[in-house]
Protein backbone atom coordinates (compact mmCIF):
# COMPACT_ATOMS: atom_id res chain seq x y z
CA UNK A 1 0.00 0.00 0.00
CA UNK A 2 1.57 3.71 -0.88
CA UNK A 3 2.23 5.43 1.83
CA UNK A 4 -0.74 8.19 2.60
CA UNK A 5 -3.15 6.25 0.87
CA UNK A 6 -4.41 4.16 3.90
CA UNK A 7 -5.13 7.33 5.73
CA UNK A 8 -7.16 8.45 2.78
CA UNK A 9 -9.25 5.43 2.36
CA UNK A 10 -9.86 5.53 6.06
CA UNK A 11 -11.31 9.36 5.57
CA UNK A 12 -13.43 8.45 3.09
CA UNK A 13 -14.84 5.81 5.17
CA UNK A 14 -15.41 8.05 7.90
CA UNK A 15 -16.63 10.34 5.52
CA UNK A 16 -18.90 7.79 4.27
CA UNK A 17 -20.08 6.58 7.74
CA UNK A 18 -20.76 9.94 9.22
CA UNK A 19 -22.54 11.04 6.37
CA UNK A 20 -24.86 7.99 6.36
CA UNK A 21 -24.82 8.74 10.36
CA UNK A 22 -26.38 12.31 9.50
CA UNK A 23 -28.58 10.89 7.39
CA UNK A 24 -29.97 8.42 9.30
CA UNK A 25 -30.22 10.80 12.13
CA UNK A 26 -31.79 13.57 9.98
CA UNK A 27 -34.62 10.65 8.64
CA UNK A 28 -35.02 9.63 12.68
CA UNK A 29 -35.35 13.18 13.58
CA UNK A 30 -38.07 14.12 11.04
CA UNK A 31 -39.97 11.06 11.88
CA UNK A 32 -39.98 12.12 15.33
CA UNK A 33 -41.13 15.84 14.68
CA UNK A 34 -44.03 14.32 12.33
CA UNK A 35 -45.11 12.11 15.17
CA UNK A 36 -45.10 14.68 17.34
CA UNK A 37 -46.60 17.06 15.17
CA UNK A 38 -49.79 13.85 14.98
CA UNK A 39 -49.81 13.52 18.76
CA UNK A 40 -50.50 17.97 19.14
CA UNK A 41 -52.98 17.72 16.37
CA UNK A 42 -54.65 15.03 18.41
CA UNK A 43 -54.22 16.99 21.45
CA UNK A 44 -54.93 19.82 19.94
CA UNK A 45 -58.34 18.87 18.31
CA UNK A 46 -59.01 17.02 21.97
CA UNK A 47 -58.62 20.01 23.83
CA UNK A 48 -61.12 21.89 21.37
CA UNK A 49 -63.99 19.53 21.85
CA UNK A 50 -63.14 19.39 25.82
CA UNK A 51 -63.25 23.84 25.76
CA UNK A 52 -66.68 23.33 23.60
CA UNK A 53 -68.15 21.10 26.37
CA UNK A 54 -67.01 23.15 28.72
CA UNK A 55 -68.10 26.52 26.91
CA UNK A 56 -72.01 24.66 26.92
CA UNK A 57 -71.81 23.85 30.29
CA UNK A 58 -71.55 27.18 31.48
CA UNK A 59 -74.33 28.95 28.54
CA UNK A 60 -77.45 28.47 30.22
CA UNK A 61 -79.34 25.42 29.06
CA UNK A 62 -81.55 25.86 25.94
CA UNK A 63 -85.03 25.41 26.77
CA UNK A 64 -84.54 25.50 30.58
CA UNK A 65 -87.73 27.29 31.90
CA UNK A 66 -86.47 30.46 34.50
CA UNK A 67 -88.02 32.55 36.59
CA UNK A 68 -88.85 36.39 36.60
CA UNK A 69 -85.67 38.13 36.51
CA UNK A 70 -85.41 39.76 39.83
CA UNK A 71 -82.80 43.11 40.66
CA UNK A 72 -82.64 46.80 41.74
CA UNK A 73 -82.64 49.46 39.32
CA UNK A 74 -80.26 51.91 39.47
CA UNK A 75 -82.64 54.26 41.55
CA UNK A 76 -82.45 51.78 43.68
CA UNK A 77 -86.18 50.69 43.28
CA UNK A 78 -87.18 46.80 43.01
CA UNK A 79 -87.30 45.30 38.94
CA UNK A 80 -89.28 42.25 38.33
CA UNK A 81 -89.08 41.03 34.19
CA UNK A 82 -91.70 38.43 34.13
CA UNK A 83 -92.66 36.46 31.18
CA UNK A 84 -95.89 35.45 29.24
CA UNK A 85 -98.02 38.08 29.74
CA UNK A 86 -97.06 39.48 26.34
CA UNK A 87 -95.67 37.94 23.73
CA UNK A 88 -92.36 39.28 23.68
CA UNK A 89 -88.64 37.94 23.26
CA UNK A 90 -86.96 39.45 25.97
CA UNK A 91 -82.98 39.73 25.28
CA UNK A 92 -81.06 40.10 29.01
CA UNK A 93 -77.47 41.51 28.56
CA UNK A 94 -75.84 40.33 31.19
CA UNK A 95 -72.33 42.14 32.07
CA UNK A 96 -69.69 43.52 35.17
CA UNK A 97 -68.11 46.85 35.99
CA UNK A 98 -64.99 45.04 36.23
CA UNK A 99 -65.30 43.24 32.41
CA UNK A 100 -62.60 44.28 30.04
CA UNK A 101 -64.76 42.89 27.38
CA UNK A 102 -68.28 43.71 28.18
CA UNK A 103 -66.05 47.53 28.03
CA UNK A 104 -65.41 46.45 24.26
CA UNK A 105 -68.52 45.80 23.72
CA UNK A 106 -70.55 48.36 25.67
CA UNK A 107 -70.66 51.08 21.88
CA UNK A 108 -72.09 47.68 20.41
CA UNK A 109 -74.58 47.10 22.52
CA UNK A 110 -75.86 50.29 22.71
CA UNK A 111 -75.86 50.28 18.66
CA UNK A 112 -78.28 47.29 19.19
CA UNK A 113 -80.59 48.59 21.77
CA UNK A 114 -81.20 51.69 20.32
CA UNK A 115 -81.37 50.06 16.88
CA UNK A 116 -84.43 47.91 18.25
CA UNK A 117 -87.36 49.10 17.10
CA UNK A 118 -89.42 45.92 16.92
CA UNK A 119 -92.71 45.49 19.60
CA UNK A 120 -92.00 42.28 20.10
CA UNK A 121 -88.92 42.40 21.37
CA UNK A 122 -87.94 43.47 25.06
CA UNK A 123 -83.98 44.70 25.90
CA UNK A 124 -82.88 44.20 29.95
CA UNK A 125 -79.44 45.40 30.58
CA UNK A 126 -78.12 43.76 33.59
CA UNK A 127 -75.10 44.25 35.96
CA UNK A 128 -74.20 41.38 37.81
CA UNK A 129 -72.12 42.21 41.01
CA UNK A 130 -68.60 42.24 41.10
CA UNK A 131 -66.08 43.46 44.04
CA UNK A 132 -63.28 44.40 41.69
CA UNK A 133 -62.70 48.07 40.24
CA UNK A 134 -65.33 49.19 38.34
CA UNK A 135 -64.79 50.73 34.45
CA UNK A 136 -67.38 52.70 34.48
CA UNK A 137 -70.29 51.36 32.27
CA UNK A 138 -73.29 53.67 32.45
CA UNK A 139 -76.46 53.31 30.89
CA UNK A 140 -77.49 56.94 29.78
CA UNK A 141 -81.01 58.15 29.53
CA UNK A 142 -80.80 58.04 25.89
CA UNK A 143 -82.15 54.01 25.80
CA UNK A 144 -85.45 54.63 27.64
CA UNK A 145 -87.19 51.30 26.67
CA UNK A 146 -84.29 49.18 27.99
CA UNK A 147 -85.13 47.75 31.06
CA UNK A 148 -82.13 48.76 33.48
CA UNK A 149 -80.98 46.41 36.90
CA UNK A 150 -77.89 47.68 38.70
CA UNK A 151 -77.78 44.61 40.61
CA UNK A 152 -79.20 41.41 39.97
CA UNK A 153 -80.80 39.12 42.54
CA UNK A 154 -78.12 36.34 43.20
CA UNK A 155 -80.62 33.75 43.13
CA UNK A 156 -81.79 34.95 40.06
CA UNK A 157 -78.39 34.87 38.49
CA UNK A 158 -78.15 31.36 39.47
CA UNK A 159 -81.68 30.37 38.01
CA UNK A 160 -80.07 31.86 34.54
CA UNK A 161 -76.44 30.43 34.77
CA UNK A 162 -75.11 33.80 34.70
CA UNK A 163 -71.62 32.89 35.53
CA UNK A 164 -69.58 34.51 32.52
CA UNK A 165 -69.85 38.05 30.64
CA UNK A 166 -70.21 39.11 28.64
CA UNK A 167 -73.05 37.51 27.32
CA UNK A 168 -76.85 37.79 26.02
CA UNK A 169 -79.67 35.53 27.00
CA UNK A 170 -82.75 35.31 24.53
CA UNK A 171 -86.26 34.17 26.69
CA UNK A 172 -89.13 33.31 25.12
CA UNK A 173 -92.27 34.48 25.94
CA UNK A 174 -92.98 31.38 27.43
CA UNK A 175 -90.25 32.32 30.22
CA UNK A 176 -87.45 29.49 28.71
CA UNK A 177 -83.91 30.41 27.25
CA UNK A 178 -83.54 30.92 23.71
CA UNK A 179 -80.56 31.50 22.16
CA UNK A 180 -77.27 32.54 23.81
CA UNK A 181 -74.29 34.94 22.41
CA UNK A 182 -71.26 34.80 24.75
CA UNK A 183 -68.41 37.32 24.24
CA UNK A 184 -67.12 39.78 21.95
CA UNK A 185 -69.75 41.24 20.26
CA UNK A 186 -68.16 41.75 16.87
CA UNK A 187 -68.09 40.51 12.85
CA UNK A 188 -71.03 37.65 12.50
CA UNK A 189 -71.30 37.30 16.49
CA UNK A 190 -72.96 40.75 16.25
CA UNK A 191 -74.80 40.71 13.24
CA UNK A 192 -76.47 37.98 14.33
CA UNK A 193 -77.78 39.15 17.64
CA UNK A 194 -78.76 42.68 15.99
CA UNK A 195 -81.19 40.36 13.42
CA UNK A 196 -82.29 38.58 16.38
CA UNK A 197 -83.22 41.56 18.34
CA UNK A 198 -84.63 43.73 15.29
CA UNK A 199 -87.13 40.75 14.25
Amino acid sequence: MLPGKGAEVLRVTQFRVGGMTLIVSMTVGLVLLAAADVLLITQNRQLRVELVHAHHALLPPTGRHVPPLLGVSPTGEAVEVTYGEDQRETFVFVYSDSCAICSQNWPAWQSVARAARSPRTRLVFARLASTAKPLGLELGDDLPAVVKIAEIDPQTAFAYNMILTPEVIEVTPAGTIGRTWLGDSVGSELASLKEAVSH
